[in-house]
Order: structure tokens, then C-alpha cells, then sequence
């Protein structure tokens, strides 16, 4: 901050006055994106991943994604992962052989 020639108070109110959120919720919600671009491609571990990030272990990485975005990463890692495209499946016929809907 002495950069800058103002207290860290100051920088944190200026911070959050002119860009409607706090420096740690803005610094979360650039991690959480990252997170959320490594895990869509691929990204094995979460201790890897959290650390990478910054964050100081796995389980506070885990509970912060939970917070901004409602899901796990093994819930989000299992809502990206590619599904075969459901058109491209034969219809299901029930037991009177009427067509229903493919799972």
C-alpha cells in the first residue's frame, strides 16, 4: 500500500466504494472463475487446484466455491462433464411399444 500512498483501510473502502465490492470478494469471484475454466477442462486435483489459487488448503477451496456458486467441485466437475448428446439416442419403447422420451 505504500505504493500507493494510502493505508490498507482506505484502499479496501475506495476499493469497494467505486467497484461495488469488496477486494476479497472480487479476488474470490477471479478465483472461483479460474477454478471454474480448470475443472470444465479437466483439472484432477483439487489440492492442486486450490493451492494453485491461492487458497491455503483444499477445504477452505471447497467451502468458498460452495459459496459463490451453490455446488461442490466434485458436484461442478460431474455437472461439466461432456454427456452424450441425448438427441442422438434411440427412443425407448415401454411396455404396449409406445415411444417415450430417451434417459
Amino acid at each position: 500500500m505504500e505504493l500507493l500512498g494510502v493505508s490498507p483501510y482506505r484502499l479496501s473502502r475506495s476499493f469497494t466504494r467505486e467497484l461495488g465490492v469488496s477486494p476479497t470478494r472480487y479476488r474470490n469471484r477471479v478465483r472461483i472463475g479460474v477454478a471454474l475454466d480448470r475443472l470444465d477442462a479437466g483439472e484432477e486435483s483439487l489440492a492442486v487446484l486450490a493451492a494453485g489459487l491461492g487458497f491455503s488448503d483444499r477445504a477452505h477451496f471447497c467451502r468458498t466455491v460452495r459459496q459463490y456458486v451453490g455446488h461442490t467441485p466434485t458436484a461442478l466437475r460431474r455437472l461439466l462433464a461432456p454427456r452424450p448428446d441425448r438427441r442422438l439416442l434411440a427412443p425407448r419403447l415401454d411396455r404396449r411399444g409406445l415411444t417415450q422420451r430417451p434417459d
